[in-house]
Parts: structure tokens; C-alpha cells; sequence
């Protein structure tokens, strides 16, 4: 074969390239050639899932408000994750388990998004305010 053939591409296939070949003819029981080793096509196995950790979020607003928590790890959908109030003193709750890795959220108090006053890890967003971070 000439150089530029084997630079191109072209040329002849062996035997166990014309068996992987997905041009090459096949049967319903294909046997790969001799000296082949026989493979079974297993279904993927997916990569193991980061272990999830509990952390729970705590909030202190006045008692009888509604106190929602909104962040990366629900896509910021504010009405989604409601705090439940722990005693009659304003203090709000929810656990949630999160996946290891940084996750940035806000506290929405009687419909104002506010950043946990009791974080020291925030970052600034697209629309100029903070957002607090958990690192889990």
C-alpha cells in the first residue's frame, strides 16, 4: 500500500477490522475471527453518585411568617422548599440533603429575598445583591 493510500485512510481492512467494521455484512450469530476473544456487551454502568449530607438551614423572623429557602440546588424556584417554624420564637427550618460541592442560596421572608445574616460566605450575583453560600 503507498504511503499516501495508509495516509488517507484507504486501504484494505484485515479480518478483525472487517468483523468491527460497521460497514461489514452481518450475520445473526457473528462469531468474531480466530484468536478473537469473545466480548458481551454489558448494559453501562453508571459512575457512582457524590454522597448526599444533611445540612440544615435556619432562619429568625418575626413568628407567623412565611419563610421559603431558594437556591442552586432547587434552581432558585422560590416557593418550592417552605421553612417550617421549629418554635413560637420565629425561628425557621428546613434539612435538606445536598450533594457535596458549593451551593449558593437566599432566604425568601414574606416574599423579600434576603441572604443568611448568620453565613460569613457570600457572593455577589447577576442582579447586584449577595448570595450566601453552604460549602457541604
Amino acid at each position: 500500500m503507498s504511503k499516501a493510500v495508509m495516509e488517507a485512510g484507504i486501504g484494505t481492512l484485515s479480518k478483525v477490522d472487517q468483523w468491527r467494521s460497521p460497514q461489514a455484512p452481518r450475520t445473526a450469530r457473528q462469531k468474531p475471527p480466530n484468536g478473537m476473544p469473545k466480548v458481551h456487551a454489558t448494559a453501562p454502568v453508571a459512575a457512582p453518585v457524590a454522597s448526599k449530607k444533611q445540612v440544615v438551614f435556619r432562619f429568625s423572623a418575626e413568628p407567623g411568617s412565611t419563610v421559603y429557602l431558594a437556591g442552586t440546588f432547587n434552581n432558585w424556584k422560590p416557593g418550592q422548599l417552605k421553612l417550617e417554624e421549629a418554635d413560637e420564637k420565629g425561628v425557621y427550618q428546613a434539612a435538606l440533603r445536598l450533594p457535596q460541592g458549593k451551593h449558593e442560596y437566599k432566604f425568601i421572608v414574606n416574599g423579600v429575598w434576603c441572604a443568611d445574616p448568620n453565613c460569613s460566605d457570600w457572593v455577589a450575583n447577576p442582579v447586584g445583591t449577595l448570595n450566601s453560600v453552604v460549602e457541604v
